[in-house]
């Protein structure tokens, strides 16, 4: 079940600590705040010193084709890109996405974040370019289960990732149970006193509900 669970990494975390955490949580998602922290060089070594299921760059790319190609090209290192899906398709998504599967990258789409002033009144309009561009996946916040239902329904093949579990209110597994492949839990894990001890605690609740679920409890 570790695959289903992702670590929004902001702040660095001991490399000891670190690996154990990835005994529980097999994604890893970082940033700004990381990349900003350690630098390029000091992200690439802590992604490639674990063995990791996927690692997401969560940079929410939002530009011209030229300038996000740009960007990707430097985070080589990296398995897949979060982008922004409001920039449409013409000179910027459509051309990512092609340069993204000629390197073997995934690309997951921004359909409904997780804060509470994110409009999801825009959730048609984001659909139909989610449904031209194909990407691996979309981002649709834990927070908000019923838009976790609609987008899985809407996208039966897409790989749904949800952030929000935790410090913004979600709750484990509630989004895995609306049809989400993937939990991403942040500040609950690396503010802890013992990220680890937090890492198994939440990877547990995730277990138990998902299999509340499966049991229709």
């Amino acid at each position: 079940m570790k695959e289903r669970l992702a670590l929004a990494l902001d702040v660095p975390l001991d490399r000891a600590v670190l690996r154990e955490v990835s005994h529980y949580i097999g994604v890893l998602k970082i940033g700004w705040p990381l990349i900003l922290e350690l630098g390029l060089d000091g992200v690439r070594e802590l992604v490639r010193s674990l063995n990791w299921v996927e690692v997401i760059a969560d940079l929410k790319l939002a530009d011209i084709y030229d300038t996000m190609s740009k960007v990707v090209t430097k985070l080589s290192f990296v398995d897949s890109f979060i982008a922004h899906s409001f920039i449409g398709i013409e000179e910027a998504l459509g051309p990512l996405k092609i340069d993204l599967d000629q390197k073997g990258k995934g690309l997951y789409l921004v359909l409904s974040m997780s804060h509470p002033g994110w409009d999801d009144e825009v959730y048609p309009k984001l659909l139909e370019v989610v449904r031209k561009v194909s990407p691996k996946g979309v981002i649709v916040g834990a927070t908000k289960p019923t838009m976790v239902a609609k987008a899985r329904k809407d996208l039966s093949k897409a790989r749904i990732l949800s952030p929000g579990v935790g410090a913004q209110g979600g709750s484990p597994g509630d989004a895995i149970c609306a049809g989400a492949d993937v939990e991403i839990v942040g500040r609950r894990i690396y503010t802890a006193k013992d990220p680890v001890m937090e890492s198994r605690a939440v990877l547990k609740a995730l277990e138990e509900r998902v299999s509340q679920c499966l049991r229709g409890t």
